[in-house]
């Protein structure tokens, strides 16, 4: 049962983590964007 519960939370913090860097991900990528769209503009 222990050994379930470790793993749920391993899972849990591996997927918070994904979200966490897709969602900076994104920001840098918008970022990157209107940078370079002001640069062109």
């Amino acid at each position: 049962m222990l050994r379930l519960i470790t793993g749920w939370r391993k899972w849990q913090w591996g997927s918070f983590m994904t979200k966490y860097l897709q969602a900076s991900g994104n920001m840098l990528n918008n970022t990157a964007g209107i940078s370079l769209f002001e640069v062109v503009y």
